[in-house]
């Protein structure tokens, strides 16, 4: 069995069963539903009534096929993470099993004692998020001027 490309080939067109694999190992759609907005109020001026249609957007994708979620511990100051454990309440455990979660590290300049720092952070998105692992843990590179 082959594995899939990290790049999808020129005039493929992605459908909800194609996939992509990371490091060799973790398996994830080529799209994912961003949702820097959740819970954002700086950025995105979120508020409480947005949730509906945030959720909506959420069962919709899952709905859909595309059960994957990119979100960070910066989105909306954690928010956006409280969001789609809310949203998660209702499925099954099998469907949640079937739901891919990113989820993001900000190093800000306090926070870069590595491993410390990180590892903390991931357990406070995990706690946030409702889960015992992620699929997708990244880091966020900060632009400077």
């Amino acid at each position: 069995m082959s594995e899939s490309p990290v790049k999808l080939s020129d005039g493929v067109v992605p459908t909800k069963d194609t996939k992509i694999v990371l490091a060799g190992a973790v398996k994830v759609p080529p799209i994912a539903i961003g949702c820097w907005q959740w819970g954002d109020t700086t950025t995105w001026s979120w508020t409480p009534e947005a949730e509906k249609d945030a959720k909506e957007a959420f069962d919709t994708a899952v709905e859909l096929g595309i059960p994957f979620y990119d979100t960070a511990e910066v989105y909306g100051l954690g928010e956006s993470e409280k969001e789609i454990s809310r949203f998660r309440e209702k499925y099954s455990s099998g469907e949640r099993n079937k739901q891919i979660l990113a989820t993001k590290y900000f190093p800000y300049p306090e926070r870069t004692q590595f491993p410390d720092v990180l590892l903390s952070a991931l357990r406070d998105s995990l706690a946030r998020l409702g889960v015992r692992k992620v699929d997708l843990y990244q880091v966020i590179l900060a632009m400077s001027g």
